[in-house]
């Protein structure tokens, strides 16, 4: 469950958020439509804790990603259009270094798996 309630966020003097209500109850779809620059990415990126917004509040499962980052980051999953990995990095120090941003603890044991899943175990290192 995702609840948005008056969120703004500008970059300088562009307003690219400005009072935003959301609601998307737990199990819906939810589609984001609309031209560059409309603020979609800044949408998700403000849900997924990567960006704070200016005003507003955001809750995911009922905690406030504010105050709750840390349990929000447990929940959701967010994959934009731009990787964000660094290509001088092997595939398992681009996932400990986020591991370590996000203050996962022990991130070595779950990369491993996770690689295991997707079958790419084979491009760790």
């Amino acid at each position: 469950m995702i609840e948005v309630k008056k969120l703004h966020k500008s970059y300088g003097a562009t307003g690219v958020l400005r009072g935003l209500d959301l609601s998307a109850p737990a199990g819906q779809s939810l589609a984001l439509l609309g031209p560059n620059g409309a603020g979609k990415t800044t949408l998700l990126r403000i849900i997924s804790t990567l960006t704070r917004p200016d005003t507003g509040s955001v809750t995911v499962n009922t905690f406030d990603t504010a105050s709750r980052g840390e349990f929000v980051r447990q929940v959701t999953g967010v994959v934009m259009h731009s990787p964000m990995l660094y290509g001088d990095l092997t595939v398992a120090e681009n996932l400990n270094f986020f591991a370590k941003m996000f203050q996962l603890e022990n991130p070595g044991p779950r990369i491993k798996s996770l690689l295991e899943r997707v079958e790419m175990d084979r491009r760790i290192e």
